[in-house]
C-alpha cells in the first residue's frame, strides 16, 4: 500500500512539475499577456510575441493526428 502511494505522489510531483515547466515558457502563446502593451487600434501589433505561422500549423497538425488515433482506437475497441 505504500510503495503504492509514493508511486503516486511521484507522478503526481513529476506531472506538476512539468505541467509548470511548460506553462512557464509558453507565455507568450496566451492572448492576454500579447494584448496588455499592444497598441490600440488596428490589427498590425495586436499579437506581437503570440508565436509564428508554422508554429500554430504544428499544434494543429499534432492535434489532428492525436484525434484521429484516438477516434480509430475507440473504434477499434468496440471491434473486440
Amino acid at each position: 500500500m505504500r510503495a503504492c502511494l509514493k508511486s503516486s505522489i511521484a507522478r503526481l510531483v513529476g506531472f506538476l512539475g512539468s505541467a509548470l515547466l511548460w506553462l512557464s515558457l509558453s507565455e507568450n502563446v496566451f492572448a492576454q499577456f500579447a494584448t496588455s502593451s499592444a497598441p490600440k487600434g488596428g490589427t498590425s501589433g495586436a499579437l506581437p510575441n503570440a508565436g509564428s505561422t508554422e508554429l500554430t500549423y504544428v499544434l494543429f497538425i499534432g492535434g489532428l493526428v492525436l484525434f484521429v488515433l484516438g477516434t480509430l482506437k475507440l473504434i477499434l475497441s468496440f471491434k473486440d
